[in-house]
């Protein structure tokens, strides 16, 4: 293999993995985004006001954590074809 070829196919294989992980991910990341409602805006704002930064450590700390569980509540969702809320009222 010369060297554009090989280049083609560490290329295409990246960009195929890239697009796999977006399908995987997406929807939760969507729906974790869109989590902001007013009554979140203004705990924000106000929390935000109150202490500055020093509770960005918080943050920090509970964005992976809010990434995860909500990439398992998309899988889920996949894997049983209905909603979170869907699948807890069928449980209970």
């Amino acid at each position: 293999m010369d060297l554009l070829s090989k280049f083609y196919f560490n290329y295409s294989k990246i960009i195929k993995t890239i697009k796999i992980y977006l399908l995987l991910a997406g929807p939760g990341l969507i729906v974790m985004i869109a989590d902001n409602d007013a009554g979140g805006i203004t705990t924000y704002a106000v929390t935000g006001a109150k202490f500055g930064y020093n509770l960005i450590w918080f943050l920090i700390l509970l964005g992976p954590v809010a990434y995860f569980v909500q990439e398992m509540t998309v899988r889920l969702g996949a894997v049983t074809k209905h909603g979170h809320a869907e699948a807890i009222f069928s449980a209970f």
